[in-house]
């Protein structure tokens, strides 16, 4: 974001409900309930044509504001998700290509399993500097 504030652009963070500054709420932590905080913030401030950037959760976060609120008010220019979460990853009937929820529900029970050490060789190179 720095740069991009040294390149003269206006720069807007957001901090998604429960984290940072924001309310610590206990309920809303869904796709839904973040576009719709994007929107509030976007309404509030009357943007147009804005380019959002989004990262892990936040790119879910923007897939879901683009699709709900941000055409055809002219709200988004761009749209750039980086290593995005996508806002429905279940198998559904209206997701199909989804992943099954069994194997999410593996996953999640797995989480908290300890592992065994692989190795504990270092992977990349060390460079030594001598005075």
């Amino acid at each position: 974001m720095l740069f991009f504030l040294a390149e003269g652009f206006r720069v807007i963070a957001i901090d998604r409900r429960g984290h940072g500054r924001s309310d610590q709420v206990s309920e809303g932590h869904d796709m839904d309930h973040y576009a719709a905080d994007v929107s509030a913030v976007v309404e509030h401030l009357d943007l147009h044509n804005a380019v959002h950037v989004g990262h892990s959760t936040g790119g879910g976060q923007v897939a879901r504001y683009v699709a709900r609120y941000g055409q055809p008010q002219g709200r988004v220019a761009k749209a750039v998700l980086i290593s995005a979460v996508p806002p429905l990853m279940v198998k559904t009937e209206q997701n199909p290509g989804g992943t099954p929820i069994e194997v999410l529900t593996v996953s999640a029970k797995r989480c908290g399993e300890p592992r065994p050490v692989l190795s504990r060789r270092r992977l990349w190179p060390v460079l030594w500097l001598q005075s």
